[in-house]
C-alpha cells in the first residue's frame, strides 16, 4: 500500500513540473491518519523576562524522518511563551532548532516537550533552493473538512537548513478545502529537502468564526489535568474565498476572572480573515 501511495503522490509532482505550474498540487490519499506521536525530548528552561534563546534537538536514528513539533508547559502564573520559529537542519547530524521567547515581565521557567509523528506519505522533494529561496507552495486538497493537518521537512544534505516558512488552509467556491506550505533555505549553501505530510481523523471542532471578530482560538488545561500536545487546524466554510494561515502559538499561566486556580493555555492566532472558518483540534499525545 505504502509503494503504491508513494508512487502515485510522485508522478503527479513529476507530470506538474513538466507543466510548469507553479504548486505542488497532490490530492490527499485516503488512507487513515497514522499515529504513534511520541514526546522524544522533555527539558525544562528558564528565561529571564523578554530573553530568547535558540536551543538544539538531536534527531535519534528512531525518530529520523518524523514531523516534530514543540510543545510547552509554562509554571508560574503570568508566565508566557512562545516559540517564533523551528527548523530542520544537518550539520554533524540531524538536528531540529527552535527559538524560545519568554514574553513575560518576569523570569519565568517552561517544560519544552519535543514531540515526533511519524509522517503519513513524504510529499515530494522541494528541489534545489538556493540560500534564501523558498519553494514553490505544497498544496493538499481533501474533502473531509475535520482533518488537522501537520507539515515537517528532511533534509537530505549536509550543511542543509530548512524551515516551513508559510502554513495555511484555503478554500475556493465549488472547491475542497485545501493545506498548503512552502519550504525556505534559511542555511548558507543550496540544498534540497523532503516534504513530510500528516493528518489526524480524531478531532474535535472547538470554535467556529464567523466573518470579522478577533480569530483567537484558546485551548485551556485545566489545573492538575495531565499537560498533552494537541495543534489546531482550520476549516474555511464552502462557498467562499477564504485564506486561515497558522501563526506562532503562545503559552501561558493565567487565572481565569472568578476562579481561584492557575489555568494552564495557549492560543493560536492565525491571519486575520474576513471570512467564516471553523476550528479543530487533535492530542497528539
Amino acid at each position: 500500500m505504502a509503494r503504491k501511495r508513494t508512487f502515485f503522490i510522485a508522478s503527479a509532482v513529476v507530470g506538474l513540473l513538466a507543466a510548469g505550474a507553479g504548486a505542488f498540487l497532490i490530492t490527499a490519499p485516503t488512507a487513515n491518519a497514522v499515529t504513534g506521536s511520541r514526546v522524544v525530548q522533555e527539558r525544562t528552561i528558564t528565561l529571564k523576562a523578554n530573553q530568547q534563546g535558540t536551543y538544539t534537538h538531536t534527531i535519534l536514528d528512531d525518530w529520523r524522518g518524523h514531523v516534530l513539533t514543540v510543545w510547552l508547559i509554562p509554571s508560574g502564573e503570568g508566565c508566557w511563551f512562545d516559540v517564533p520559529r523551528a527548523w530542520y537542519t544537518t550539520d554533524e547530524g540531524d538536528r531540529y532548532k527552535y527559538v524560545l521567547r519568554n514574553q513575560s515581565d518576569k523570569t519565568c521557567t517552561t517544560t519544552v516537550q519535543i514531540v515526533a509523528t511519524p509522517p503519513l506519505f513524504e510529499a515530494g522533494v522541494t528541489g534545489t533552493l538556493q540560500p534564501g529561496q523558498t519553494s514553490r507552495p505544497f498544496v493538499f486538497y481533501d474533502s473531509r473538512d475535520h482533518l488537522v493537518w501537520l507539515a515537517g521537512i528532511r533534509t537530505t544534505t549536509v550543511g542543509c537548513t530548512l524551515e516551513l516558512e508559510r502554513v495555511w488552509y484555503e478554500r475556493k467556491p465549488g472547491q475542497s478545502r485545501s493545506f498548503a506550505f512552502t519550504i525556505r533555505n534559511r542555511g548558507s549553501v543550496a540544498c534540497s529537502g523532503r516534504a513530510l505530510v500528516t493528518h489526524f481523523e480524531n478531532t474535535q471542532k472547538i470554535a467556529t468564526k464567523k466573518p470579522g471578530g478577533q480569530p483567537t482560538h484558546y485551548y485551556t488545561q485545566l489545573p492538575g489535568a495531565r499537560p498533552q500536545a494537541t495543534i489546531l487546524g482550520y476549516s474555511p466554510a464552502p462557498g467562499q474565498t477564504c485564506t486561515v494561515g497558522t501563526s506562532t502559538e503562545a503559552y501561558h499561566v493565567q487565572r481565569p476572572i472568578g476562579q481561584s486556580a492557575n489555568h494552564t493555555s495557549w492560543a493560536a492566532l492565525p491571519s486575520s480573515v474576513q471570512c467564516e472558518f471553523s476550528t479543530y483540534l487533535v492530542t497528539l499525545t
